[in-house]
């Protein structure tokens, strides 16, 4: 969870050793941010969960000065497309009200950053059923659902709900109803 891996291509035309030093910066930020200095690969991989969630771009500065002297060295660099860091799980918010005789768990998902991937809920810890959003489609940072929840028997019954994101994260919140 939160691991992040980038690759990318570098070459120097006398075949100099070239050492790169990586770059981030949130949008929105002026500066950009020292992520690591003097990596001697062509790849790196952080933990992301030191970010906070946003979208953001990686920039690569390649330099062959660990073969020339400072008055030859020669530095270049390079800026990755845009990715999205999202480490906070889904807000669930339910509530249950009677439709005419019917018990309803009406449910409103939110993420601050990604989409809502699936909705699951569980009455009684039973197994988890896919819940489908009111519009019919995952496809947004919120999305409302309607449980109907059919013939109760008499008491206290728990509905668990747990909702996914595209990144994975994981929210969840339980609603208590009354059957009979």
């Amino acid at each position: 969870k939160g691991m992040r891996s980038l690759n990318w291509s570098a070459s120097d035309p006398n075949g100099d050793n070239l050492r790169f030093d990586l770059f981030f910066r949130q949008e929105g930020d002026k500066e950009w941010k020292p992520l690591v200095r003097g990596v001697r690969e062509d790849y790196f991989s952080w933990d992301s969960t030191l970010l906070a969630d946003g979208r953001y771009r990686i920039r690569v500065s390649a330099s062959d000065a660990p073969s020339n002297p400072p008055s030859e060295a020669r530095d270049a660099e390079d800026t990755g497309p845009a990715f999205v860091v999202d480490n906070t799980p889904p807000l669930v918010e339910g509530a249950a009200r009677k439709d005419g005789a019917a018990l309803v768990v009406e449910v409103k998902v939110s993420d601050s950053v990604g989409y809502i991937k699936t909705l699951e809920f569980s009455l009684d810890a039973a197994r988890w059923i896919l819940a489908v959003p009111a519009d019919g489609v995952g496809d947004s940072s919120q999305e409302q659902y309607r449980i109907p929840l059919d013939r109760l028997s008499p008491g206290e019954h728990t509905v668990l709900l747990k909702a996914t994101d595209t990144e994975g994260n994981v929210g969840s919140t339980k609603v208590l109803v009354s059957g009979g």
